[in-house]
């Protein structure tokens, strides 16, 4: 199979991606600024910009991705959206002070982390070369027990979930933290299935390796890269990416502290988001990769169908 030929990008959703992410930019871009507020930073707000900035980013990647045959593999920046958009929720839940706070202690640990990892793999000497102090590492650790016994007592107040030896799991777990923002069946359904994309996974490998069988039962040439797993994985990829930033933004925009938005501008971003939500949203997995006849025949009616319905309401001006 060809797959320039049989598994061309999703045209609907590639419009659509486009028309939300110019909308989008012009949205927020006025709130993404400078965020220093006198001595120290305001790091929830940070955080939620940075998050803003990065799935934007994100967007006009697996666009490009898309327009260039690689649509499939815009799956792999949906789980960093998927878990941003809980995190900054239960953020900003808790408060904007223990969220600063906790951020700051999260920063240590992750900081202090990659400088032990650092050390242990390319040494004092290597470090040295790369112009850190002698002492960076014993520096380092003390961070580090500092920032764990800080997440403890975060821990404690704030109810996270213990661990065998009754100490806190620091931090808490996405799932965890998606079940506080009422997320759970978006973990359920997204964040836990898109692991597959960023991690070995032994289902996945078969999912991209195909074979057919013709009408008097002979097997043909393994196919790599089929059209269906191509098409629909491009629409998931571009569908979801726009979606998971609308659940960031519902998130983040407290934080932001917009004074007002423009008329014009707020219609723009709600007629790219009707786009987005009529692309519907897209399978994690179809029938038509188990190659059962009957299915794939209703599957590809199915698209036929949701195909003409897009065209007549473009036609009438609904979309």
């Amino acid at each position: 199979m060809d797959h320039h030929e049989n598994a061309p990008t999703s045209v609907d959703a590639l419009a659509a991606a486009e028309d939300f992410v110019q909308a989008a930019e012009e949205l927020t871009t006025p709130y993404l600024g400078a965020i220093w507020e006198k001595d120290l930073p305001n790091r929830r707000k940070l955080a939620s910009i940075v998050c803003i900035k990065r799935q934007l980013e994100a967007i006009r990647s697996a666009i490009l991705l898309a327009k260039n045959d690689l649509g499939h593999m815009g799956v792999v920046f949906l789980r960093p959206a998927c878990e941003e958009a809980m995190w900054l929720s239960y953020l900003h839940r808790i408060g904007e002070e223990d969220a600063n706070r906790l951020l700051a202690s999260m920063t240590t640990l992750d900081v202090t982390r990659s400088i032990i990892a650092q050390q242990q793999y390319a040494g004092k000497r290597g470090m040295k070369s790369l112009g850190f102090p002698a002492n960076i590492a014993k520096n380092a650790g003390d961070g580090k027990r500092f920032a764990e016994a800080e997440l403890q007592e975060f821990g404690r107040n704030l109810g996270w979930p213990k661990d065998d030896s009754d100490n806190c799991i620091a931090p808490p777990p996405v799932a965890w933290i998606a079940q506080q923002c009422n997320m759970g069946k978006l973990y359920d359904f997204l964040y836990s299935a898109t692991s597959r994309s960023v991690h070995f996974s032994a289902g996945e490998i078969s999912r991209r390796g195909w074979a057919y069988l013709d009408e008097e039962g002979e097997e043909h040439e393994m196919d790599f890269l089929p059209g269906v797993y191509h098409r629909y994985r491009t629409d998931f990829s571009l569908y979801w990416c726009c979606t998971l930033l609308v659940e960031t933004l519902v998130s983040a925009y407290p934080a932001l502290a917009p004074e007002e938005i423009d008329d014009v501008v707020e219609q723009r971003m709600l007629r790219a988001v009707k786009k987005i939500g009529a692309i519907g949203v897209v399978p994690i997995i179809v029938p038509a990769e188990f190659n059962i006849p009957q299915m794939r025949q209703r599957i590809e009616e199915t698209i036929a169908r949701a195909r003409e319905v897009r065209r007549r309401a473009r036609e009438e001006g609904e979309l």
